[in-house]
């Protein structure tokens, strides 16, 4: 990058300027002098600045972000504060003044000190500066390098230059009270409590003993109870009680309507309070599954049991922040790919721009979706390296790389690189309603027995509730629990303004309160008519507070 006056050096500049011409104008040679003198000062000073820009950006002046801590510590938890250790190296021929470090934070974690002041860096030396970073929000985040910039002694001139780190990063829903101990439930698994029922003990071959009772043809040798058969002088077995697994099915709302509010608080809860269900019920030997949907089902893990099936479930939670499906993002392809364009001109100093468009504007080109970028060239460059990255970032490919679409192999290029592209921000009226109908009835799909179903839904943008109704009622009608846990949105914004700003934003938050109450009646109403279960959540509630509400 070109060196650019600061403030300090426009000003001087200036005054420069204002000498020269009251020393033209009136003829005083010492005035002309001096604004030479001050304009040849501050043309020094820009020299000397691309000088030291040729080893800012050269590898002489180093660059490297690491963890203090020795474990995994590219695994986070929200919320938490991770310390961060900048090292930086100058290995150039002069020493620099005045540096300063700016680390390019993606949104989901926020450094306490952006703009980190090292003063002067001597020539030949090592340095290391801790800075903290904060877990904002959940998902799979890239911190991708620092801006450097450097003044001269005097402050007239500025060179800044961009170091790329690429430091990926994992941000794990931060569990709740969510252990045995902290829910105090003994007898009964989680769901069992959420859903009011009780275990059905029934005859089969598990390792609980039901009764004992005399022996008929057919019994089973092994399961002669000897003992019992001596004191009592005929022949008894064992009847042994079966272990019924519990089928339980999650749905999670991920629409925009979701995801708005205070810093997503409430998609960050729904995310830990998937998380905490999850843990519960596969720690209580149950299955779980999960469902998500926006205006369509997006993901379906069907239900299982175990570690591995926890750690699918965890896996998809921290995707869901980092989404680039084309249905669920705001950009589309053309706007992909000019992202893409520029972050590798920043980060690798690689140029993929075409220059002038050809053609109307808005119009396809050479199945280019820019014409100012060479998509193309772009499209050989990264099918070439796409497979290796993935395998590096444990990313699974839909397939092989030359079978990729196009617009399927940016977002994917994306995802892999941590390129943001921002969640749709619009939901379309009456989607909803299709989308949870069509999650209900695949979870009734997914097993023949009876089950659990936990909605996770705010019920914003929904107009109709009669399909949704109709669907729980038959659920229920056939022996299914449903259950819905529903945030009220009004509770997750505040005004963020001042004075009479902030006067204006709390009107209007009422405002949208009034309506949104008026929905939300109905809504309830509706899904408590049909046989579903609701419970209203709010900010800082938990699987444990919930719990203990139940009691």
């Amino acid at each position: 990058m070109t060196p650019f006056l600061t403030a300090r050096g426009r000003q001087v500049l200036l005054l420069a300027g204002v000498f020269l011409v009251i020393g033209t104008l009136m003829t005083l040679p010492p005035v002309i002098m001096l604004a030479g003198l001050i304009a040849a000062t501050v043309g020094a000073a820009y020299l000397r600045a691309i000088m030291r820009l040729w080893d800012l950006e050269s590898e002489r002046f180093s660059v490297r972000l690491g963890f203090e801590a020795t474990a995994d510590a590219t695994t986070w938890l929200r919320g938490s504060r991770v310390p961060l250790k900048l090292v930086y190296r100058n290995r150039s021929r002069f020493s620099i003044p005045n540096v300063t470090f700016e680390l390019a934070a993606p949104s989901g974690i926020e450094v306490d000190t952006p703009n980190i002041a090292t003063g002067f860096v001597h020539k030949g030396t090592r340095s290391t500066v801790t800075v903290e970073a904060k877990a904002a929000r959940t998902g799979r985040w890239v911190l991708h390098g620092a801006w450097v910039s450097a003044d001269d002694l005097l402050g007239f001139v500025r060179a800044t230059v961009f170091k790329p780190l690429s430091l990926p990063v994992h941000i794990l829903p931060t569990p709740g009270v969510a252990s045995r101990r902290g829910l105090r439930l003994r007898r009964r698994s989680v769901m069992r409590t959420l859903a009011g029922m009780h275990p059905m003990p029934q005859p089969g071959e598990g390792y609980q003993l039901r009764e004992l009772r005399e022996y008929q043809p057919g019994d089973l040798f092994r399961n002669i109870a000897w003992k019992a058969s001596a004191k009592g002088g005929k022949l008894t077995v064992r009847q042994m009680e079966d272990e019924v697994t519990l089928k339980n099915e999650i749905i999670l709302d991920i629409s925009p309507t979701m995801r708005g509010g205070d810093g997503r608080e409430k998609f960050e809860q729904a995310l830990t309070l998937v998380q905490d269900l999850a843990s519960r019920v596969i720690e209580d030997g149950d299955h779980i599954g999960l469902i998500t949907c926006d205006e369509r089902v997006e993901h379906t893990i069907k239900p299982a049991g175990g570690p591995a099936q926890q750690r699918r479930i965890i896996d998809l939670l921290v995707a869901l922040n980092t989404v680039t499906d084309e249905a669920l993002t705001e950009y589309d392809d053309e706007e992909v790919t000019a992202a893409l364009v520029e972050y590798l001109m920043v980060q690798q100093r690689l140029d993929f721009r075409a220059g002038k468009r050809k053609g109307r504007p808005g119009e396809m080109v050479n199945n280019t979706f820019d014409h100012e970028f060479n998509a193309d060239l772009l499209d050989r460059w990264i099918r070439g390296r796409i497979e290796q990255e993935a395998a590096a970032a444990n990313i699974d490919l839909p397939g092989p790389a030359f079978g990729l679409k196009r617009s399927q192999l940016f977002r994917i290029f994306a995802t892999i690189r941590g390129v943001e592209i921002p969640y749709r921000v619009a939901a379309r009226v009456g989607m909803k309603e299709l989308s949870l109908v069509e999650a209900l009835e695949a979870a009734d799909k997914q097993t023949r027995e009876k089950q659990v179903i936990v909605m996770i839904t705010d019920l914003c943008s929904m107009i109709q509730y009669d399909a949704t109704s109709m669907t729980i009622q038959a659920l229920v009608t056939a022996g299914n629990r449903v259950i819905c846990f529903v945030p009220y949105t009004p509770e997750y914004v505040s005004a963020q303004g001042e004075g009479k700003q902030k006067k204006l934003e709390e009107m209007l938050i009422e405002l949208y309160a009034v309506a949104e109450r008026r929905e939300r009646r109905t809504a309830l109403a509706a899904l408590q008519g049909a046989g579903c279960d609701i419970i209203p959540i709010g900010p800082g509630d938990n699987l444990a507070t919930i719990m203990a509400a139940i009691g």
